[in-house]
């Protein structure tokens, strides 16, 4: 099932290695009105989609799948156990928006408007 949001990109998180590749955290805002700001983060493997052409402020849509588990631990210091659900957002598809502006709330250029004339 493919999940889809809309929204701007941020930022890029630091990169994290392992054995078998890396892993980069992807910043998006999700909020488009303003007034509840959301951020999702992204975890983007072994740098695909390629993320070295976004900017931030661009437009995007992100196609990603939602990974949870279950784990189970030992807390070291009282020895009681302990459990946690634990969720990812594993992006594996990016596209950009068409026709939008290249930084939010931007003004869009027009061919035919006279910059010149007066409005009266």
């Amino acid at each position: 099932m493919e999940i889809k949001v809309r929204g701007n990109f941020k930022a890029v998180g630091a990169k994290r290695e392992w054995a078998d590749g890396f892993v980069h955290k992807m910043y998006v805002d999700l909020d488009k009105d303003g007034k509840y700001p959301t951020i999702g983060e992204f975890e983007v493997f072994n740098n695909k989609p390629d993320l070295s052409k976004l900017k931030a402020g661009d437009e995007i849509d992100v196609s990603f799948n939602i990974k949870g588990q279950k784990r189970e631990w030992e807390d070291k210091k009282t020895g009681k156990k302990l459990s946690g659900f634990f969720q990812a957002l594993t992006c594996w598809k990016i596209e950009a928006v068409e026709g939008a502006p290249a930084t939010p709330n931007a003004p869009a250029a027009s061919d035919d408007e006279d910059t010149d004339s007066l409005p009266f």
